[in-house]
């Protein structure tokens, strides 16, 4: 069972598990709160292996395990808008959404026309709003939304429902400013998805996205600065950590540990960040 910390966990950190074996892994790790994929993040996949429809036993079975853990949903992923996209496919995903009792929905563009994106993404603010589901915008670096500015222009053109998920290493990798977050506001974050970052990057788009989907760092061993960013999420805390590892078996029983430590690095490192404030986590 989960205890009462409010530190979240993204699926993307065990990706290689299915959604009902990463429920239990986390759960079984200490987290209550996790975000879940329940389509692929390739706009032009020929096939979806993450696929949860509201219909499907996939569903069933990881709405069943989170109510048995006492788990939440914070966040569904990923909506990709690109030059091809009908955002009426996506209806039965943010239906599932709901059902999964997620808060936001993760979208990312690869589409170089802006007011296209613009466009699509109000129509998926229009889809989740029945749901009271909120459209963040997450900038990637290998994306044509790259930066947290581009991302709030594009989110607060499109609808007042969208907000911009920042992500700790696209932040860096993209070269931003913290003054791009500040100026954001607080509503329209829905949560910082948090990871270490080296010092070193990836100098082509391929690399970029090897990096980000397998080979990342802890946030206590980041070399890059992830302090200033985990300050702007503090109150309350709104934190899920994005820590995937190519070299841990893709097991539950390997997981659990993996997870558990993560966990416990992390708030080791939010309550170092809490400390001049005289606040804990307790």
């Amino acid at each position: 069972m989960a205890d009462d910390s409010p530190l979240a966990i993204e699926h993307l950190t065990r990706i290689e598990l299915d959604a009902p074996t990463f429920v239990r892994a986390a759960a079984a790790a200490g987290y209550r709160l996790l975000s879940l994929r329940v389509r692929t993040p390739d706009a032009e996949a020929e096939t979806d292996p993450w696929s949860m429809p509201p219909q499907s036993g996939v569903l069933r079975e990881t709405r069943t395990i989170l109510d048995a853990e006492g788990a939440g949903v914070l966040g569904v992923e990923v909506f990709p808008l690109a030059e091809g996209t009908d955002v009426a496919e996506f209806a039965p995903y943010v239906e599932s959404a709901a059902l999964l009792g997620a808060t936001t929905l993760n979208v990312v563009v690869f589409d170089p026309d802006m007011s296209r994106a613009v466009d699509n993404l109000a129509a998926l603010a229009a889809l989740a709003a029945p749901f009271a589901l909120e459209p963040q915008l997450e900038p990637l670096p290998y994306s044509t939304v790259r930066t947290p500015t581009e991302a709030w222009e594009l989110a607060r053109s499109a609808s007042p429902a969208c907000g911009v998920q920042i992500d700790t290493l696209h932040f860096h990798r993209a070269g931003a400013d913290l003054a791009e977050v500040v100026a954001i506001p607080r509503s329209a974050r829905a949560y910082l998805q948090l990871c270490g970052v080296t010092t070193r990057s990836p100098s082509s788009p391929y690399q970029l996205r090897h990096e980000a989907r397998t080979d990342r760092l802890l946030p206590a061993s980041s070399e890059a600065d992830v302090e200033s960013l985990i300050r702007l999420y503090l109150d309350p805390l709104m934190i899920s950590v994005e820590v995937p590892n190519s070299r841990i078996p893709a097991t539950l029983t390997d997981s659990i540990p993996y997870l558990g430590g993560l966990r416990r690095s992390t708030l080791d490192l939010i309550e170092k960040v809490l400390a001049p404030t005289k606040r804990t986590l307790s």
